[in-house]
């Protein structure tokens, strides 16, 4: 028996209720076309006007669309449809505009004039600025269409012979006519116009204010846009002109002074931009007597360094003359210095300036010289160095030449006093205090009033434990600069320092007198009171040597004072390391002996004061004796409720601190009030690690590899680098970059020119991907001995980065250890790797100018170069 046929029924017929709704949602989403479908539905039900005027907000909605994509034309057409839908309604400025933009003035006059008062007064106001500025254009149908009183045209007058006595530099006249235009005039946005260009390039600012007050829908809009360009900064004017229009580019250029022929070698320039550099050269040269020989020169230069030494001939064939040895060279620096990561832009400037001085040493202070001294400076001054690297021997990392090459550049410029405190700054992080010593003697002798200077002198004797000579220097940076904070609280800080080493010595006077010349100095702003404690600590130590009676006395009233508990402990007990005294029987002669953390506050002090001494002592850390003492009390502490933030920074301190057991138990308390967060779950595991041998359990490591995915996905980058630099050390391959989930760079391949290279060679890598392919993963890592558990760590890493990342790793990682791997591999298959990529040559001190340049001839060298600016 057949199934009967399921009835459909018909569709219901929307209620105009139901397409009024409809309409008006469609109007609020900005779906004209729909609304308009949806409004005309509408009508056909019933004509009202209520229906028409929504409508005419569709259509009204929909040209405004249509004018934004530029489609003009189509715009005007939907404008025509909502004045013949509702007649009864004014037109819109925006319809206006467009009229009057596609020269339709008489009707838009016309329109104008019939809407009248009924027009918005904002709206109304900008119709008439641009029908005055139409009219001062020459638009004969707006005095047609307007009465003969319109301020429109009774106002013109005067608006016109503004326009000409400020074409004319008049100003008497121009500031007369400006005068004669009322505020409420059409022409007002001209007069603040006129006005803005009135004010000298000095009070730019002043007229860019003025401009500002001109609205976008004014009529002298336009005109407004094409000063503010002119009258903005003049070399980024080309850069704000790039999206203007022709008109406004060629009046902005004028206004700005430009030439015609200064904007037509610009309009060229513009056109060939994208083009390729041998345009651009042709151009130049064409251009080289206008731009300047030298100039047109030097930028042709910049064009050949992309494509150096291939670039060579480009130049020659675009009429210019071929390239000498200096230019050679100096492009050669430039291509260096595009490409940091080389290291070969050391030794590129270093063959330049040595170039530059074979014929010739120029005299100390002559521009030659300050030329060679600048080249000497380039990668420091280019790449900034000096103010964070540390003097070391590796050949990779030449510190040494680039502080021998800033050091010559002062044989030839000796009056640049930055480079002398660079330079025992970069020593002084060394320490290379013979180095330091040498450069302060030649930088003071040249500058002995020099702050800075003085500073840094300061700064090495402290580091030479020389307080009697760090004093005499921060009383001469204080006679020059009285309220120099810095260097009053290092005055303070010697003479404490200076009569610590006196207690040492049990040489009390001259440690009393010590700490009575840092009572004379000690800072009023000292709020924290910090520097008087100390001093005071130090005075009941003294007392203790002296009279231990007295002293005891003393130090238990001092710390009392301190608030006891355990930051005074803490305070007291590195006072007293620091003079060679046992901190344990030192806290009980003070009646610290079971000193505890009291509370949150008294935490939050000890931590800070951890702080303070890590930062003070940097690389010193904590006496062996005090970690012993702080680590079971700030254990214990533990418990107090501090916030993520509070939690944290205490775990960052007692890793500083080296207090591993506290940091534990701040980890894990912290995990407990926040489960699973990144830098918490690295605290506990690196804690928990410390002194400790072998291998990390697999779940250990999959829950820190888990936090660093976390930390990577939130964004924390710090953290998750941290935990890929920890996990890197228990990796069988050792330490591999940013770690297991993220373990190799990947920025695009540098090309061969750019000096990129790979362990083995590129030929080589490819021989080897098919090796692993072929023997598998698992195989390689058998073949490299690796244990099981070892080989299953390093699958689970390659279930999580996936088989492509792998295998990069592999080739990276076991390197030149692969062919040895690869035993059985057809003779012949494999490519011979290519020579190993030699380590950057440390460079010899450039200063010293030898009878022959180190830099390789070239074919058809210029004997007599011509001299160009370097930069």
């Amino acid at each position: 028996m057949k199934k009967p046929h399921k009835v459909v029924a018909a569709p219901k017929t929307p209620t105009p209720d139901d397409l009024l709704t409809a309409a008006q949602g469609q109007l609020a989403a900005g779906r004209y076309r729909e609304a308009i479908s949806t409004c005309k539905d509408l009508l056909k039900i019933d004509n009202r006007p209520e229906w028409r005027q929504l409508l005419a907000l569709a259509y009204a909605g929909r040209a405004r669309e249509l004018t934004a994509k530029g489609m003009t034309k189509e715009a005007l057409t939907v404008w025509e449809n909502r004045t013949q839908i509702a007649p009864e309604l004014p037109a819109e400025l925006d319809y206006l505009t467009l009229l009057l933009r596609l020269g339709r003035i008489s009707q838009a006059v016309a329109l104008g004039v019939l809407a009248g008062d009924r027009l918005d007064p904002a709206a109304l106001t900008a119709l008439r600025s641009q029908l005055a500025a139409h009219y001062l254009a020459g638009k004969a149908e707006v005095a047609a269409g307007l009465a003969a009183d319109d301020p429109i045209l009774v106002q013109g007058v005067a608006a016109t012979q503004a326009l000409d006595a400020y074409c004319a530099g008049d100003d008497e006249a121009l500031r007369a006519a400006l005068a004669a235009i009322p505020f409420r005039s059409p022409y007002r946005d001209l007069a603040q116009i006129l006005k803005a260009l009135q004010r000298p390039p000095a009070a730019s600012h002043e007229a860019l204010e003025l401009l500002a007050r001109v609205d976008d829908a004014s009529g002298f809009a336009p005109l407004r846009r094409a000063c503010e360009f002119a009258l903005g900064p003049p070399q980024t004017l080309t850069e704000r002109l790039a999206d203007a229009g022709e008109t406004t580019r060629r009046f902005a250029m004028t206004l700005a002074g430009w030439s015609e022929q200064r904007q037509a070698i610009w309009d060229e320039a513009r056109r060939a931009g994208n083009l390729e550099p041998k345009t651009l050269l042709r151009l130049l040269h064409r251009h080289r007597t206008l731009l300047g020989e030298t100039w047109a020169r030097r930028q042709g230069l910049r064009l050949l360094v992309a494509g150096f030494p291939k670039s060579a001939g480009w130049i020659k064939d675009s009429g210019g003359p071929q390239l000498s040895a200096e230019e050679r060279l100096l492009i050669a620096a430039w291509r260096a210095e595009q490409n940091e990561r080389s290291g070969n832009d050391l030794d590129a400037w270093d063959a330049y300036a040595q170039h530059l001085i074979k014929n010739r040493i120029p005299e100390p202070g002559t521009d030659d010289a300050l030329r060679v001294a600048l080249v000497l400076r380039r990668v420091d001054s280019h790449r900034d160095l000096l103010s964070h690297l540390v003097p070391d021997d590796d050949p990779f990392v030449p510190t040494a030449s680039l502080a021998e090459a800033v050091e010559s550049s002062l044989h030839f410029d000796p009056d640049d006093r930055d480079s002398y405190e660079r330079l025992v700054r970069f020593y002084l992080r060394g320490p290379d205090l013979k180095s330091a010593r040498r450069l302060l003697d030649l930088g003071l002798a040249r500058f002995p009033a020099d702050v800075g200077l003085l500073t840094a002198a300061m700064d090495a004797a402290l580091a030479a434990d020389a307080h009697k000579k760090a004093a005499r220097y921060a009383r001469e940076i204080l006679a020059l600069d009285p309220i120099n904070t810095g260097a009053r609280e290092r005055l303070v800080k010697s003479h404490l320092a200076h009569a610590r080493k006196q207690l040492k010595a049990r040489r009390l006077d001259l440690a009393r007198k010590e700490l009575e010349q840092a009572a004379e100095w000690e800072p009023a702003w000292d709020r924290s009171g910090r520097l008087r404690e100390r001093r005071a600590l130090l005075n009941g130590l003294l007392d203790l040597q002296a009279d231990p009676a007295q002293g005891a006395a003393v130090l238990r009233t001092q710390v009392q004072t301190m608030g006891g508990g355990m930051a005074a402990a803490l305070a007291l007990a590195l006072e007293g390391t620091a003079i060679g005294r046992p901190a344990a029987g030192l806290l009980k002669t003070a009646g610290l002996g079971k000193a505890a953390v009291a509370d949150q506050a008294d935490l939050t002090a000890v931590l800070g004061r951890l702080r303070t001494h890590l930062d003070e002592e940097a690389g010193a850390g904590l006496a062996p004796e005090l970690r012993r003492l702080l680590e079971k009390p700030l254990s214990a502490a533990a418990r107090f409720p501090l916030s993520q933030a509070e939690s944290e920074s205490a775990c960052e301190t007692l890793r500083r601190a080296e207090l591993e057991q506290a940091r534990l138990a701040f980890a894990e308390a912290a995990l407990k009030r926040w489960p699973g967060v990144p830098v918490f779950e690295l605290h506990r595991f690196e804690a928990g690690r410390a002194g400790r041998r072998g291998h990390p359990a697999t779940r250990e490591i999959d829950r820190l590899a888990e936090a660093g995915e976390r930390a990577q996905e939130s964004g924390d980058q710090r953290t998750a680098h941290r935990i890929g630099e920890c996990l890197a050390e228990f990796s069988p391959f050792g330490h591999f970059g940013r770690g297991p989930f993220f373990p190799f760079d990947d920025d695009e391949d540098e090309d061969e020119d750019e000096m990129g290279f790979n362990p083995l060679g590129g030929d080589l890598n490819d021989a080897l991907r098919v090796f692993i392919e072929v023997v598998g993963v698992d195989g390689v890592l058998q073949a490299a001995g690796l244990s099981a558990k070892e080989r299953a760590t390093f699958k689970d890493i390659e279930r999580r980065l996936g088989h492509e990342a792998v295998i990069s790793v592999l080739i990276t990682m076991l390197g030149d250890h692969l062919p040895d791997l690869m035993g059985g591999f057809p003779p012949g298959f494999l490519p011979a790797p290519g020579p190993a990529p030699k380590p950057s040559r440390p460079g010899r001190k450039p200063g010293k100018p030898t009878g022959q340049s180190d830099a390789p001839k070239t074919p058809d060298d210029d004997d007599d170069p011509e001299q160009f600016d370097l930069f």
